[in-house]
């Protein structure tokens, strides 16, 4: 490949993205998002001067786009942060729901990465670009190869699941599918030489491999159209008329396999997973929250809080009844459920102009640098097929907004006078103190956030051993559990999922008039906690105060209205309290819904 000097900003940038991507820690609670969900935040912070400073020289129509641009992305931000504060849970709306981290500071992440794309892609750092893909799709596939020949070096809960550095076989599988398309369209690159092309093959075919020991079919399907779309508008390219009797001919294709994944058609079996039928509900709630809260939606990252009250029926029938979801599954419906009208439209919006900017670069470029170009938007388009079905991974959908990045600061390249603001003379950087110390604060604020995140993540993790432990009564094990429970309680910040999990060990470990302060705590400002209200319902239940329990199930079954064991439990407990109409009541109640449930037969049995 040619050798260009490649300016800093883009080796932040790209390196930055390898290492969010890449980035686990497994001696945490939670290994994958919380360590890229801090890393993400510490890279932007310092990518963040690079932003803040001046655009190079651009053509006047250029500085209108870039300005506009600008706006659009402040306003999807201004907009979610207005969400935030005005969500049923502010913290989650900031930091993210607990194993998702898809909060508002996420978001901001990603969009400075997206803008310091923008601003500091060349043609001539492309190769740069490519060179850091592959290097990520080496290890990537490296690490699964290890995982599918038993030879991880760390024991995960699931030692047959292959998740790669991603902690997840399906946000895995869809990592390494766009990687694949990336490595796959340099190998018809000209200015390639054979000894690059026959390492991009290589570890392409590791790549193919390690995703099909995922299982994720999404994987391989966003493969297929991402090569099929390079295919597709390089034969545009050369004549729109054979490109349209293409595109006809793969119709009927495209028609049958969309069909196929939805349960219709001859490729049925081929395409078709249960859980694209269940990822409808997640739709289908998600939709319904964004119709019943239209202009701010549910609260960023809130989804999982009001998933069991707008799901449908079918969902609990179908799945069980304590089975629930904290993510629409799509990141479309997920904006519009979680931040309203404006977030959602103005998400669409971003997306529409980095599809439009990649076809005018494409249409005014010719040879290495449209084929270039096309590759990173056939990329950019499997991440936005996958984003359909599922969830902002950040290791995942760091990729997606740096593409878009990258795309709309090649079609800025086109009639630039001048490819950087650098000192091109000297090689050396000019550099900008104002800037430079607003990065620097950025970044120390990171840190005051990550450190007592960290403190909680870890004493989390250390808590769940020692309460499981046989030996409960051991004084030095009640020490070590009084030390990291008290720790991890005290940190800021920590969610209330990690606290549910001090909580109960707490009851394991026999302190249960604590846990109960505890949890009474969490309520006061976590009504809609389903697990809080079901812990405190056994706590009451086991102390013999029924009609405090009572309150509880009643609670639950208003955030839980499709819940068959919740109304099971209330039909015994009003039993216990001698209150056999309400007992029947809640036998009828279980029968309307759940008929050809086994809990059904239960309720017949003992309360009608």
């Amino acid at each position: 490949m040619s050798k260009a000097r490649i300016e800093p900003p883009i080796k932040w940038i790209m390196n930055s993205t390898v290492l969010i991507t890449l980035i686990f820690n497994p001696s945490i609670a939670d290994p994958f998002n919380s360590m890229k969900f801090w890393t993400l935040l510490v890279c932007a912070s310092l990518i963040s001067g690079y932003v803040l400073n001046k655009k190079q020289t651009l053509e006047l129509k250029d500085k209108k786009f870039y300005k506009n641009l600008r706006i659009v992305i402040f306003s999807y931000l201004i907009f979610s942060l207005i969400s935030s504060i005005y969500s049923y849970n502010p913290q989650i709306s900031f930091l993210g729901e607990n194993f998702r981290k898809n909060g508002l500071l996420t978001f901001i992440g990603l969009s400075v990465f997206f803008i310091a794309a923008v601003k500091h892609t060349s043609f001539e750092n492309l190769n740069y670009i490519f060179k850091r893909i592959l290097f990520v799709s080496a290890l990537t596939s490296s690490y699964s190869i290890l995982q599918i020949s038993k030879k991880d070096f760390v024991n995960w809960s699931d030692p047959n699941s292959i998740i790669s550095t991603l902690g997840n076989s399906n946000f895995a599988g869809s990592a390494m599918a766009i990687f694949a398309i990336v490595c796959f369209g340099q190998l018809f690159i000209k200015s390639v030489n054979q000894y690059y092309k026959l390492f991009n093959l290589l570890i392409f075919i590791l790549l193919i491999y390690s995703i099909q020991k995922t299982n994720a079919r999404q994987a391989l399907i966003i493969i297929i159209i991402g090569i099929v779309t390079i295919f597709l508008i390089k034969i545009f390219l050369l004549s729109k008329k054979i490109g349209s009797i293409t595109l006809l001919a793969l119709s009927p294709i495209t028609v049958l396999s969309i069909l196929g994944m939805l349960q219709i058609g001859p490729l049925e079996k081929f395409l078709y997973k249960d859980t694209v039928s269940i990822r409808g509900y997640y739709w289908r709630a998600g939709i319904e929250m964004f119709r019943t809260h239209p202009w701010f939606g549910v609260g960023i990252d809130n989804y999982g809080k009001f998933f069991k009250e707008y799901r449908e029926v079918g969902h609990p029938l179908k799945t069980g009844f304590g089975i629930t979801s904290t993510n629409a599954h799509n990141i479309f419906i997920q904006n519009f459920a979680t931040g309203g009208i404006f977030v959602g439209l103005l998400y669409i919006v971003i997306q529409i102009i980095v599809f439009y900017r990649a076809l005018i670069t494409i249409k005014n470029c010719r040879g290495d640098k449209q084929f270039k170009t096309l590759i990173i938007l056939a990329a950019w388009l499997a991440f936005q097929i996958q984003s359909l079905i599922s969830i902002d991974n950040i290791g995942l959908s760091i990729w997606g907004w740096l593409f878009g990045g990258v795309l709309v600061g090649l079609s800025l390249q086109i009639n630039s006078k001048q490819e950087t603001s650098y000192n091109k003379t000297n090689k050396s950087i000019v550099i900008n103190w104002k800037y430079l110390l607003q990065s620097l604060s950025l970044l120390l604020a990171s840190f005051v956030l990550i450190l007592p995140l960290y403190i909680g993540e870890r004493n989390t993790y250390l808590i769940a051993p020692i309460s499981a432990s046989p030996q409960k009564s051991d004084p030095h094990i009640r020490e070590l559990f009084e030390k990291y429970s008290k720790s991890a309680l005290n940190a800021k910040f920590i969610s209330n999922d990690y606290k549910l999990i001090i909580i109960s060990g707490l009851i394991d470990m026999g302190y249960k008039e604590e846990a109960q302060k505890k949890l009474l705590s969490i309520l006061k400002t976590d009504r809609r906690n389903l697990d809080v209200l079901a812990l405190l319902c056994a706590l009451e239940e086991k102390s013999g105060n029924y009609s405090e329990a009572i309150k509880y199930r009643k609670e639950i079954a208003r955030f839980d209205p499709w819940n068959a064991q919740n109304y099971l439990g209330l039909a015994q407990l009003y039993k216990f309290t001698n209150d056999p109409q309400n007992m029947k009541l809640m036998a009828i109640k279980i029968l309307s819904f759940a008929s050809s449930d086994a809990i059904a037969e239960v309720a017949k049995k003992e309360f009608l």
